[in-house]
Order: C-alpha cells, then structure tokens, then sequence
C-alpha cells in the first residue's frame, strides 16, 4: 500500500536532500521502472485502484490485472464482461479463470458465456458451481435449481465434429470442473466427453460427476488415438464407468498421472448403477492404454456399500506389471488392484506404495478397531505376500467419523499397542532396505469437509506422525527409552561397571545428568 500511495500522489525527496518546494512524482520514471515498481503490487482490488488514476498508469497497470481472474458473484461477472466487451483486447491478456460462486450470488454468471469463447490465451480455467450434495439440497429435501450457469459443454462440443475440425481456447493447459446439470441430469457427464479430444489440455479435473455417456471405442477416428497432450487426469468423488474411462484413455499421447476417486459419499441422487466401474477387472484393460507413460496411479476404490464382488482376473497380475513405467501407486485398501499385489502384480518399476483407510473410515469402525484392522491388513499384503523392494508409505483419513490418528501414540495401553505394531512393519521393510512413513490427515479446525473441497472450505494436511528414519520417533517424541528393550543403556556407565538409571522419554540417564556429561544413550534417541 506505501508503494501504491507514493505511485498515486507523487513521492517526495528525503527531508536532507530535497530542494524547499520541490517535489519529484514517480510519474515521471520511465516506464521500465515503473512497471518493476508495479510488479510488486500483490492487491488485485489496489491495481484496479492504480490503473484509474490516469490514462498512462490504465496502460501500465492493466496487463497486471487481467492475467488472473477470480469471479465469485453474478454481480462481479457482469462487472467484468462489460469491461471486457468495452475493451476486446483484454481478452487476449487474460491467463488464468477461477469462476467459483455461492448459490444465493449466482444471478448473472451466465454473462460469462459471452466473452468465454474469446479468451484466445486463457491457460487455466477452473469453474466450480454450487453442489447439490450440500444444503439446502443434502438427500433431495429441496429440489436443485442451481445448476451451472456457465454453458461449458458448449465450449468443448465443436471438438466432437470430426470433419471440421475447430475448437475454442487454443492455449488452454489446464481445465478443473465441478459442475451440475438441471434436476435430473445434475450428475451427467453426457457431452463433456468433447474435453478429451482437446489438442491442448495437458490437465483435467472432474469432480462429483457420473462418468458415463453413450460413445464407443470404435467411433474414434484413428487420427485421434494417441493424439492429445493429455498427462494428468483426476477424478474426484465421481462414479467412473470403465467404458467411457476405457474410450478416453485411447487419446492422451502419453499419460502420466491417473487419479481415480470413486464416490465414499453416496447420495439419493447419485447411486451408481450396475454397470462395470472401476472394481471390475476391465478397469486394468483400460489402463493398458497408457502402459508405456503411467508413472503416477491412484485408486479409491469407493465406499463399501456399493462395491460389486470381486472377479479376480486370471491375467489381472500380468496386466498391473504390466505398467513398467510406474513409479508410484495410491490405493485405497478397498481397490480392487490390492489382489493383484498380493499375487505378483508388483510393477519391477515401482518406488513407492502408498495406502490408505478412506473408505474403511466411513464403515463403521471405532477408531482403535480401525488402526489395529488397518495395519494388520497392511502387513499382510506388504510383507507376507509381496517380496518387491518398495518403500510404504500409510495414511489415516480424517473423515466426519474419524479423526485420524488423534492421540494413536500417547495412550498408557493402545499408544504401546500401536507403537509395537509400527516396529513390527518398519523392521520387516528394514531388512529389505526400505522405509516406511505413517501419515494422518488433519484439517486445521478440526472440523472435516467432504471433498470436493468448495471454494473456502478447509482442506485437510497430511502430517508426518512417523519415519522409520528415526525409528523411535512418533510425532516428534522419541520412545526408545520407553519402547527399546535391547538398547536400554548407557555405555558410559557400563564402561564403569555401573547399572545405568535411564531418565524419562529424551532425557539423559540419572547419572550422566548429575555429572553434567554428555549421555550416549540420549544421544541416540
């Protein structure tokens, strides 16, 4: 703000060097300077201030402002196309599109549409519209009225004529929805599909969505297959139906992260259907697709209420090794790909395993149970039935029912307990040189949001409660003196043939605590 004032009024010399009545105006640095002065200005509303001080600062200031947009009213949109329109060469300066907006400000988006189409340099364009998972529409008590009011589908349709090929937004890399249709289409996907023939997209996030529509394989032109730039797509509490993930996995060149979130939270309005999803074993037949270029796989299986049985595939083994490029793989404990884990489907490529509880946090466990059922599960699978040498990483939920690992280390019986069964694993992956790393999620007013996280809702961190690195340490607190049976001394006092009191948890034994020596035993805590 000390910059803008002196940019508006004029700054003057120091008391000790300037002249009685003469003032110097920043107006009158060339323009190099001022814009490195500019530059600085991080208040969006204080460029716009700037900008309509005079015609010369409006041509400075103005390439400031436009890159990024953030619309969260009907009011503001309205706002902005008329300055858009006013000025069509603005269009050409804005980069970046955040549409994000609260059902009871959405009167007027829909202007948005007008100047949407134009934005030739736009790179990132992200809309999120009211959601009818939450109030006042939570379990249909009212009837969704608030469908997306930004017309996106009809950004992208052209994409879908093959004979004449055309498509708005020539420079866009990124693209992340969270959008509704009216009443009963709220949750379908229907001709969005047209986002993946996009030349350009190398991003795309879909949230809250059913992702199915009527198309098939065979009606790709075969100029289309392995033809986008497509490297990072992620699926966010949506049901995703293996023909259309199948039909959109034939057109990245070369993927190379895949993020599947299936629905943990299950509504009226968004009950899956019978049709095959990601739990069935077509799922690996899709990713064949993108074999040579995966290197990033996650999978949330989805809420164990309505998981299909599983068909385990004869070939299933083959076809998850098969993805010889994949470095890391996220999973849920409920994926159907953890069967194939246990019976050699371990990629040679493979790094890292990550796994997590999310859909087990929402079925019904008390929070010990859940811990105990979890790292009994995770030993099993990585231990007993795997022999890769991969490094593990594990991560508790903190969910509306669960708080992940709150007090999991500190209890008199279970903090022992749980403690114990962390030795357990860590040692085992030790032995075959790897490491493990515990994680629990945390939202920082202990309150839990359901993703898709809505513009200001809290989104939850992931803490590092544990790193086999240092194998006594739980959440900054060292257990050895507490937990280390075999190394319970100090060679000081064994070097003098005296028995060794240990102090408390990161405290030095009684004795080298009186003689003001440096104890070896807490030295290694």
């Amino acid at each position: 703000m000390d910059i803008l004032r002196h940019l508006r009024d004029g700054a003057k010399l120091s008391a000790r060097d300037r002249q009685p009545t003469k003032v110097l105006s920043l107006l009158s640095f060339v323009d190099e300077l001022l814009l490195s002065i500019i530059s600085h200005i991080d208040s969006h509303s204080s460029l716009c201030n700037l900008a309509s001080t005079c015609s010369r600062m409006q041509g400075l200031v103005e390439p400031f402002i436009w890159p990024n947009l953030l619309i969260r009213s009907g009011h503001h949109a309205v706002y902005v196309n008329d300055a858009l329109t006013k000025r069509p060469e603005r269009l050409s300066m804005v980069r970046d599109l955040s549409i994000r907006y609260h059902y009871t400000v959405e009167e007027g988006i829909e202007i948005l549409d007008r100047v949407l189409p134009y934005m030739e340099k736009l790179r990132f364009l992200h809309i999120e519209s009211p959601c009818p998972n939450n109030d006042p529409w939570r379990n249909d008590i009212d009837t969704f009225e608030s469908s997306t009011r930004v017309d996106y589908k009809s950004l992208f349709t052209p994409l879908l004529n093959f004979k004449v090929p055309s498509h708005n937004l020539p420079a866009l890399q990124s693209f992340t929805l969270h959008g509704h249709g009216p009443t009963d289409t709220a949750f379908d996907f229907g001709d969005l599909v047209a986002v993946f023939f996009h030349p350009t997209l190398r991003s795309i996030n879909l949230s809250c969505t059913n992702f199915n529509t009527n198309v098939a394989a065979s009606d790709i032109p075969p100029e289309k297959l392995k033809s986008t730039a497509l490297q990072y797509l992620t699926f966010i509490e949506c049901n995703v139906y293996v023909s259309l993930l199948d039909y959109v996995l034939r057109l990245p060149k070369a993927l190379k992260e895949l993020s599947i979130g299936e629905r943990l939270y299950v509504f009226q309005s968004c009950i899956p259907t019978d049709e095959p999803r990601t739990s069935d074993p077509l799922f690996l037949d899709a990713l064949q697709h993108q074999a040579d270029s995966l290197t990033v796989l996650k999978h949330i299986g989805g809420t164990s209420a309505f998981l299909r049985p599983r068909i385990t595939n004869s070939e299933g083994a083959a076809k998850l090794r098969n993805l010889k490029t994949l470095r890391h793989l996220d999973l849920g404990l409920e994926s159907s790909l953890i069967q194939y884990l246990r019976i050699g489907g371990c990629p040679s490529s493979l790094q890292t395993l990550r796994l997590s509880d999310e859909a087990l946090a929402s079925s019904g466990y008390h929070q010990q149970e859940l811990f105990t059922v979890v790292m009994r599960d995770i030993y099993t699978l990585v231990i007993e039935k795997m022999s890769s040498a991969i490094n593990v990483d594990i991560c508790f939920a903190h969910t509306p029912e669960h708080r992940g690992l709150h007090n999991a280390w500190g209890g008199p019986e279970a903090g022992q307990q749980n403690r114990n069964v962390v030795y357990k694993l860590a040692r085992a992956l030790k032995s075959r040189t790897c490491k493990l790393r515990v994680f629990g999620q945390r939202f920082p007013r202990d309150y839990a949001f359901i993703p898709p996280y809505m513009y200001g809702e809290d989104m939850p961190t992931e803490e590092l409660q544990y790193d086999s690195d240092r194998p006594w340490t739980f959440k900054g607190v060292s257990w050895q003196a507490a937990d280390d049976d075999e190394g319970r001394y100090c060679t000081a006092c064994a070097d003098e043939g005296q028995d060794c009191v240990l102090g408390s948890i990161d405290q030095p034994c009684q004795r080298c605590l009186q003689r003001g020596r440096v104890c070896s035993y807490a030295a290694r805590l």
